[in-house]
């Protein structure tokens, strides 16, 4: 086997591992928007969705793995 196969995570690894940046990225802005807005129930919602599918795109990724 090539040392750059065996290097290459692959792209389902790759993709996971983005999905998972960007929703973390997301939650942080939703809670600093949640601790400096008023508009707490909307922000509450989102943040909660954001964290729902967060957490299942992290047992996707994990059971890939």
């Amino acid at each position: 086997m090539p040392l750059a196969d065996m290097c290459n995570p692959g792209a389902p690894l790759l993709i996971g591992a983005l999905l998972l940046g960007l929703g973390l990225l997301w939650g942080a802005a939703m809670l600093v928007l949640f601790l400096l807005g008023n508009r707490g129930s909307f922000v509450k919602g989102s943040l909660t969705a954001h964290l729902m599918v967060l957490s299942l795109v992290a047992i996707g990724w994990l059971m890939i793995i």
